[in-house]
């Protein structure tokens, strides 16, 4: 176990003593290299032994590294040191800043309405999503999220769904359904996922859809 009160007074020290940082600094950038160790945690049980994870073990273990760690490290390195991450390797790494937005009415009133279900970890998300940045990653209309706030302690990775019926209903045939997942990863909001059961395109966006349309189930 990492002792995650003498490991962030250390680095509050370097950062003070080293770097001349202020104590309100220091602390950030402490906050900033601890906030993870769970997740270092857990990658390091993984390295000691990868024979003993399973692939779906592994895959979930590395998205919720990937999605809490770089965020933290790339804030402790401007911080700290004032050195801004950048695409060293070229892959796309760095997302311009111009591409993440604050949530708009529609988006807001959509999760507000998938987060009227009673669940566990209900409030922590409600607090994250106020918070909120997102980028669309898809054309159906999927979004990204950057979040603050506490950590949520949800029952599997999709804690609450919706759905609704999409286009005219044809004789004899039900309508598509249009999907909306809430993922949380890590304990935090990442993503609002959107697709049609059937692969067609979307008629009614899930942000143009009345609310009264939309089915909502919670774990």
């Amino acid at each position: 176990m990492f002792d995650a009160e003498k490991i962030r007074t250390q680095i509050e020290r370097s950062a003070v003593d080293e770097m001349e940082l202020s104590p309100e600094q220091a602390l950030e950038v402490a906050f900033h290299m601890t906030d993870w160790l769970d997740d270092l945690q857990r990658y390091v049980k993984f390295c000691e032994n990868p024979g003993s994870f399973g692939p779906e073990e592994v895959d979930e273990l590395l998205l919720a590294f990937l999605v809490h760690v770089p965020n933290h490290v790339a804030a402790a390195a401007k911080l700290y040191a004032d050195m801004p991450v950048s695409d060293v390797f070229k892959v796309g790494a760095i997302v311009p800043n111009e591409n993440w937005r604050d949530l708009s009415r529609r988006e807001a009133d959509v999760l507000a309405h998938l987060f009227r279900a009673d669940f566990l970890g209900r409030d922590e998300l409600v607090a994250q999503a106020s918070t909120a940045q997102a980028c669309r990653v898809d054309t159906e209309g999927s979004l990204r999220f950057l979040v603050d706030g506490p950590l949520a302690e949800v029952v599997g990775r999709v804690p609450v769904e919706g759905f609704y019926h999409d286009g005219e209903a044809e004789p004899g045939r039900l309508r598509p359904a249009v999907h909306l997942l809430v993922h949380v990863i890590d304990g935090r909001l990442h993503e609002l996922e959107v697709y049609k059961d059937d692969g067609a395109d979307i008629i009614v966006s899930p942000f143009d859809v009345a609310w009264s349309q939309i089915t909502v189930t919670a774990r």
